[in-house]
């Protein structure tokens, strides 16, 4: 966790690449703590995950429990590149699940969501990212926070603090 210089908290789930992942998915997008993965995990874009969704935060889980955006960052530091896009959080969200992270386009929610409504799914992340997450080497930051600020000052923030 890191909160920037107004208190707006950030949180970072760190993952690797894999050579299964497809991140071809039109609803979905997850990321897991296992370490392996079959072609047929369509939505998943990042393994090896350090934190789960029962994993989240307490000043997480407030922001994603309120009807409001999300701003949802996917950054690969070692190519510096990102993408980001908006979701929103659903006070029904009850993230308990120990191994999965799911942002969804749609309104389902069970213990995997962590946020719905998203703009973007696996399948809608720009093809220079889906190829770099192919690779076991890629390190992916999936980052949460407040639409406050801008994707590029909360990368630069994080760029400072060597996360």
């Amino acid at each position: 966790m890191v909160r920037l210089l107004d208190g707006t908290p950030i949180e970072i789930i760190n993952a690797k690449g894999h050579p299964n992942i497809r991140a071809t998915h039109k609803t979905t997008m997850e990321i897991t703590r296992d370490p392996e993965l079959t072609p047929r995990g369509d939505c998943i874009i990042g393994v090896k995950a350090d934190k789960a969704a029962k994993d989240l935060s307490p000043q997480t889980l407030n922001l994603i429990k309120t009807p409001a955006p999300i701003l949802i960052i996917i950054y690969l530091p070692q190519h510096d590149t990102y993408d980001h896009f908006y979701a929103h959080g659903n006070p029904n969200l009850n993230p308990t699940h120990p191994a999965s992270i799911v942002i969804r386009k749609s309104t389902y929610i069970d213990p995997r969501t962590i946020a719905t409504q998203s703009q973007k799914a696996a399948n809608d992340l720009p093809q220079h990212i889906k190829n770099h997450l192919k690779n076991p080497d890629t390190h992916i930051q999936l980052i949460i926070t407040h639409p406050n600020q801008t994707p590029q000052q909360v990368i630069q923030l994080i760029k400072s603090q060597s996360y």
